[in-house]
């Protein structure tokens, strides 16, 4: 079976690039090859003019990715998630303590489990972490609509 097959790509910085699709057309898997969570088995994937797997630790900066469906570890705290993940990632958490306010993440929400929290939660503590981490580009598979002009006004600021 084929995932992706003959794709070129190119976005350029400041745009807003939307990849819409039927289920299984190959969204998340190119998108899960752009940012290195995904080893192409054939071709070569670049973001950024870098290769996603072995230039991982320069662009993990620059480049934001959501999944659509945000699969958390439901025992830890959400504070214990964000710094879990920051410490995976080896990026400091820069604006976390602002995004959660912003997001409405307080500090008896962030001490609750994960697993305790709706999908909406969870997908906010994702996007702190996103937001908080990266300069650059984002990768969505499926951007809450309610999200998208908070995420743009923050980019820009």
């Amino acid at each position: 079976m084929v995932g992706v097959e003959g794709l070129t790509l190119n976005v350029r910085a400041g745009e807003v690039f939307g990849f819409p699709g039927p289920n299984g057309a190959g969204k998340t898997t190119t998108l899960r090859c752009l940012t290195g969570l995904l080893r192409p088995t054939s071709g070569r994937a670049l973001m950024l003019g870098l290769d996603p797997i072995a230039d991982h630790r320069r662009l993990a900066p620059e480049v934001g990715y959501l999944p659509g469906e945000l699969r958390l570890y439901p025992e830890p705290t959400g504070e214990q998630t964000l710094d879990f993940l920051s410490a995976l990632q080896g990026v400091p958490s820069r604006r976390r303590g602002e995004l959660c306010e912003r997001l409405g993440l307080d500090s008896a929400i962030l001490r609750r489990t994960v697993g305790e929290h709706s999908r909406g939660m969870k997908q906010k503590i994702g996007l702190v972490k996103r937001c908080s981490t990266i300069r650059g580009s984002w990768c969505w598979t499926s951007p809450p609509r309610d999200w998208i002009p908070w995420c743009r006004r923050r980019s820009s600021s």
